[in-house]
Formats: C-alpha cells, structure tokens, sequence
C-alpha cells in the first residue's frame, strides 16, 4: 500500500480523486474499522455531518456515480440504480436530497477502502 501513497504523492492525485482523498485522509490502520463496520460509526471526522458528506459529494459527483453504475452493472445487473441504492445500508431511509449525498459519501468512502484493501 505504501507503492500506491507513493505513486499518488509523485502525481500530484492529492484530493483529485475519491482514492487520493482516502490516501490522504484516512490512516490505513482504519481501514478495517471501515469495511467492518461503516462510514456511519463517525471514524473519518471529516465526513461525520451533512454539510461535509455534502460538499464532498458535490465535489465527486462525478466519480460516484461513475463507481455507482460499475457496482451496479456488475452486482445488480437487471436493477436500476435507485433499486441498487436502497439495498445499501440505509438506502430505504432516505428522505431528503442531503440524506441521498450523505448516502452515496459514504458509500463510496467505503467501496474505495475496499477496493484499496483488495488491490
């Protein structure tokens, strides 16, 4: 995992991307903590309240959504995403445009260490 810090230190990836942002954000002794027991335990500070899950989603809107029709088509593929998105762990209890980016921050937060952990 230090090749991969390294690599996105020399690039300048820094906070250009989800995967930069965890690299610079989140300490990898926390990354179990994460895929065990979620983003919704309050473990990366940054993106405990509305306002912050907000702002990172309106800065990634892109690449979540991009990682959302990934996941989707190789997971769920005969469903739509909104069905897609209610089988996440508190999908079906979004009530509000906040609620939904609180959502998809953490969901991609957490599909990010995952993906880092199984490189």
């Amino acid at each position: 995992m230090r090749e991969l810090k390294q690599i996105v230190e020399k690039n300048n990836i820094g906070t250009k991307s989800i995967e930069g942002w965890v690299l610079n954000n989140i300490p990898e002794d926390q990354w179990q903590q994460i895929l065990d027991h979620g983003m919704v335990t309050g473990i990366v500070p940054e993106l405990t309240y509305y306002r912050d899950t907000v702002d990172f989603h309106d800065k990634y809107e892109n690449e979540i959504w991009d990682m959302l029709y990934e996941a989707k088509g190789w997971k769920y593929e005969d469903d739509s995403i909104l069905t897609y998105l209610s089988l996440l762990n508190g999908g079906k209890d979004v009530g509000s445009m906040t609620q939904l980016k609180n959502l998809l921050t953490w969901w991609a937060v957490e599909e990010t260490v995952h993906r880092l952990v199984n490189v």
